[in-house]
């Protein structure tokens, strides 16, 4: 099973080999020498890569991409490049992260580099924004990729002598919200459960002195991005954001429908 293994990302190490902008060093020989490997185990994994239709070798003097194989050394290319980056902030050495990337690349699934892109992705943004003490959740977005950026939130109560308690109603909303990141206007987005005993209906959010309702589309419900507040309470060293927003939550609970003041907030 490990040779398995090893020949597979053998094979992508290969790939990315034609990605370099000297075309000498797409050859057998050239490969070999990026790579420190014999030229057999490179002829074998170039016959490989041709037979699944990632390498032409009509020329067997310049071997080159196919469209197929240029689409797949990109991809493995970005996997590795954001999971090397990631790994990095993390600690691990730059020869050790490279390596390990590579692993990750060739076996991780869509879902769990999505996540790994999201979390490089905001270890970015809390590095862009590091020197600020206060911001709103639009300076945020931009400092983050287009897509979608996936974060833990509660829902909580304050009372009025400043002690806080956890919302029953964040059990109605799906344990992730996340910013919505796009060219035109970025969004906090809840998405709430289905088959709950209780209904959320709307929700309001506070903005400029009143509280204004939020857009709905299905189960999610979007507040504008500069609704958002941000606190930096780590400061510039070791940022540590906490998100804020006063909401009204309209909810129904048999027949009874009630409206509820809560405050959303994550720590990112």
């Amino acid at each position: 099973m490990e040779q398995t293994f090893s020949y597979k990302v053998l094979k992508s190490r290969v790939l990315l080999c034609f990605l370099s902008s000297d075309v000498r060093s797409h050859s057998v020989t050239g490969i070999s020498k990026t790579l420190s490997l014999p030229k057999y185990t490179v002829t074998r994994a170039l016959a490989s890569l041709e037979k699944s239709g990632f390498v032409n070798r009509e020329d067997p003097r310049a071997p080159k991409l196919t469209a197929k194989g240029t689409d797949l050394a990109l991809r493995l290319e970005e996997r590795v490049d954001i999971t090397t980056k990631h790994l990095m902030f993390e600690g691990v050495g730059a020869l050790n992260a490279r390596h390990d990337a590579l692993y990750w690349a060739v076996y991780s699934s869509d879902e769990s580099m999505r996540a790994v892109r999201n979390t490089q992705e905001i270890y970015n943004a809390k590095n862009l924004l590091s020197d600020k003490k206060q911001f709103d959740g639009e300076i945020f977005s931009r400092s983050l990729g287009s897509g979608e950026h996936a974060f833990p939130f509660v829902l909580y109560y304050a009372a009025k002598n400043g002690e806080c308690s956890l919302s029953p109603l964040g059990s109605c909303f799906e344990p992730l919200c996340s910013f919505s990141v796009n060219a035109k206007e970025s969004a906090l987005c809840l998405r709430t459960r289905t088959a709950e005993i209780v209904r959320i209906r709307e929700l309001y959010y506070f903005q400029n002195g009143d509280f204004i309702r939020a857009e709905k589309n299905g189960n999610v419900f979007s507040i504008p991005a500069r609704a958002v507040n941000f606190i930096n309470t780590g400061g510039k060293n070791n940022p540590a954001f906490h998100a804020g927003v006063r909401l009204n939550v309209e909810y129904s609970k048999k027949a009874e429908v009630a409206v509820r003041r809560v405050l959303f907030a994550a720590m990112i």
